[in-house]
């Protein structure tokens, strides 16, 4: 497999430094919740993601991998004050970061949450390709079901 055309525009080259990144942007709903509620569900993202694009990269026969890094936003500092709107702070600044990525990976409630409905609609206007947690789930099962169904059956 010819890696530079299945990297190309996928991923982020440093050849100074002999590495390739995919930046992963995770959109998720943070609006009214708690900040170890947005952490969990950050940490579950990453974990799914990477499972996700790790098994996508071994299917390719790769000689290498890129290293994923996962870009979120979660804003610890309050928006700066005199804001009318504090959520456009922070809006503007994951629109920002979000033209960093070469993927975004949507947190389930996503469509729930008008920040992450926005992240979706700009990902569909500039093709930046999105993956859902729902979607990743739905896989895992029918996975899971597929290889019970292929179980030897034990004689005894």
């Amino acid at each position: 497999m010819d890696e530079d055309n299945l990297i190309d525009g996928m991923c982020i080259v440093d050849t100074e430094n002999d590495r390739f990144e995919i930046r992963i942007f995770i959109s998720l709903p943070m609006s009214g919740r708690s900040d170890e509620d947005v952490q969990a569900d950050i940490k579950r993202a990453k974990e799914q993601a990477s499972e996700y694009f790790n098994s996508c990269f071994e299917r390719l026969e790769l000689d290498r991998y890129p290293e994923l890094v996962f870009v979120d936003t979660f804003a610890q500092e309050p928006a700066p004050s005199g804001m009318v709107n504090p959520n456009l702070h922070y809006l503007g600044h994951s629109i920002k970061v979000l033209g960093t990525c070469s993927f975004i990976w949507f947190v389930k409630g996503w469509n729930k949450a008008r920040g992450c409905t926005i992240e979706r609609e700009i990902s569909k206007l500039y093709n930046i390709p999105s993956f859902y947690e729902s979607m990743y789930l739905r896989l895992k099962k029918h996975e899971e079901e597929v290889l019970k169904n292929e179980q030897p059956e034990v004689m005894g």
